[in-house]
């Protein structure tokens, strides 16, 4: 009976989503770059596709799904203190930019918080 449910919540959406998110798990598609930067696709928070939901100002990564913010100097997320974002200054070539400090990219599992279920305040923590 519970295989029964399972299969007949799949909706088509859902699973052309799930095939495109293992699609893209190749190295290549880890990272888009953006403003400057190489940084990841996926938001640390929830997996959103940073390339649809990425919104970037004044050096700052927002992603519209839930509001996180992250510094793309540092990678310092600004919603959370448990999460960091890969991103990497480039050169104009597109090559990492040199004597910048590299960045190890980690990719940290997803995290349930109470920001799922409204945006955070304009307000930067202290």
């Amino acid at each position: 009976e519970y295989v029964y449910i399972f299969f007949k919540g799949l909706s088509p959406e859902r699973i052309q989503y799930i095939e495109g998110y293992y699609a893209e798990q190749t190295p290549e598609q880890q990272f888009w770059e953006s403003n400057g930067y190489r940084i990841q696709r996926r938001c640390p928070h929830l997996k959103a596709d940073l390339t649809r939901f990425g919104k970037i100002e004044d050096g700052v990564l927002t992603c519209t799904m839930h509001g996180w913010q992250f510094e793309l100097a540092t990678g310092k997320c600004l919603t959370s203190d448990d999460r960091k974002l890969y991103a990497q200054h480039l050169s104009e070539d597109g090559t990492p930019a040199a004597g910048e400090e590299q960045q190890e990219w980690v990719r940290p599992p997803a995290a349930k918080c109470k920001h799922c279920w409204y945006v955070p305040s304009k307000e930067k923590k202290a």
